[in-house]
């Protein structure tokens, strides 16, 4: 069975939303150690009424029909502290994947020493650049210097990046 013919959707976790759910609401379980109680959160936030239940969300991610990616887990991993096992929540990823080897949990951090002062061997792990203001000039010049107008370009661009305050670091 080739994985290509399989067709799987995707959950994606933010931290920052859920985050600003939990302020607004001021709901948390009494602690966060599985990838379940994350989906919880995130069915809450973007209020649906249907959800699957545990075992069925833990078996269809452990096939890889869901994708998940939980982007900022050392946001989540501080903002609720005593209230998130990051050891237990990642050793339930670490267990959850031996039994079937199928699932595809992705984890965003910008701290990789949180994985990393958590044993996370087992955890392929990718380093990305980083996305600063003159990384981005670069490549806006490199992408658009085959156009007649391209520092007109490289400036609207880097004006509108300016409106989203992205920040260098």
């Amino acid at each position: 069975h080739n994985r290509h013919d399989l067709h799987s959707s995707v959950v994606l976790i933010q931290a920052e939303a859920i985050i600003r759910y939990v302020r607004e609401q001021g709901l948390v379980a009494a602690r966060i150690d599985s990838i379940y109680q994350l989906y919880e959160l995130y069915t809450k936030l973007h209020g649906y009424d249907q959800m699957f239940d545990r075992a069925t969300f833990e078996m269809v991610v452990l096939c890889g029909n869901l994708v998940v990616i939980i982007d900022g887990l050392d946001e989540l991993a501080s903002q609720f502290q005593d209230k998130f096992d990051l050891n237990t929540f990642l050793e339930s990823l670490r267990s959850s994947h031996a039994q079937l080897g199928s699932s595809q949990i992705l984890l965003t951090t910008r701290n990789s020493l949180v994985l990393d002062a958590n044993n996370t061997t087992s955890i392929q792990k990718y380093e990305l650049l980083g996305f600063d203001l003159n990384s981005c000039e670069k490549y806006l010049t490199r992408r658009f210097n085959q156009y007649q107008n391209a520092s007109l370009l490289v400036k609207k661009v880097l004006n509108q990046i300016g409106r989203v305050q992205l920040r260098d670091g």
